[in-house]
């Protein structure tokens, strides 16, 4: 409980007039000028999970915090920081039924799949013609918000995104090469091989899981596995990334093996990634 209060701290004072700050300095203090649509999105995503998952105690202080941001949500562009906030919403309204956030998760969501309105190519259903970093995150976003508007027409287009992508970056080995952030994936060409960063795994594990929650088809777990695999070795470099002596995770596998700094981003995409797997575990039975 004591980090909770920490963390809770420090995540509060980052929302600046609904807003919310990037930048925390070696001295204590906040950039005004620095705002974050992606950090904004990622707040709304952990606030609405803690609402499901915190003691009591703090159930008015994220509700208001989750309020407070997500009255801003029409700053958001980005499709990654609308992903996350769709997350966020979806995970909220699991626990309040509340008819004002729906409207703006239909909202968002609608908005997000607008993106995808030109896409007519099955071959590259993809709404830009490169595939950079988090793709998985933005499929589960369509998953989950579909799933919870009762849109089936939009649930199933995040499904069929993410079993593209699964597709895309299934070697032949099976194993997943995540697209490598030395080149991205553009259209009409395979996707770059290094660097994988963990942060592409974790979004692959957890949309598989949202997509196994809704339809327990074994599709969805099998590649989960494979996902979680790749942190520990079942990968181009058979390297594992994450690693036993610490607990860390280290930053990626290159062209020469691994990166060996163990990043706090790196490590809590394993952290995520395996907690989440071992909860999902406990209702299926995983080879």
């Amino acid at each position: 409980l004591d980090l909770i209060e920490i963390y809770t701290s420090f995540l509060s004072s980052a929302i600046h007039k609904n807003t919310i700050l990037n930048r925390f300095s070696y001295e204590g203090k906040w950039d005004h000028e620095d705002m974050s649509e992606a950090a904004h999105g990622r707040l709304l995503w952990a606030l609405g999970f803690a609402v499901t998952l915190s003691p009591a105690d703090y159930h008015q202080k994220y509700n208001q915090m989750f309020a407070d941001l997500i009255s801003t949500t029409s700053i958001l562009s980005d499709p990654h920081s609308i992903s996350f906030a769709i997350m966020g919403l979806s995970h909220y309204l699991s626990q309040n039924a509340d008819p004002t956030q729906l409207e703006h998760l239909e909202s968002l969501t609608h908005h997000l799949v607008s993106n995808f309105q030109e896409s007519k190519d099955n071959n590259w259903p993809w709404f830009t013609n490169t595939i950079t970093w988090g793709s998985a995150h933005i499929a589960r976003s369509l998953i989950i918000g579909g799933n919870t508007l009762k849109n089936q027409e939009i649930e199933t287009k995040g499904k069929n995104l993410l079993k593209w992508l699964i597709i895309s970056q299934i070697n032949n080995q099976n194993q997943f090469n995540f697209i490598g952030n030395k080149g991205w994936f553009h259209s009409e060409e395979t996707p770059a091989v290094y660097d994988q960063q963990p942060i592409e795994a974790m979004a692959m594990v957890l949309a598989c899981l949202e997509a196994y929650r809704i339809d327990e088809s074994l599709f969805w777990i099998d590649h989960a596995t494979r996902a979680i695999h790749w942190f520990l070795g079942d990968n181009i470099n058979s390297c594992p990334l994450y690693d036993k002596e610490t607990g860390g995770c280290f930053d990626g596998l290159t062209e020469s093996g691994v990166n060996m700094n163990r990043g706090s981003e790196s490590t809590l995409a394993w952290l995520i990634s395996a907690m989440s797997y071992k909860m999902a575990s406990y209702s299926v039975s995983v080879s």
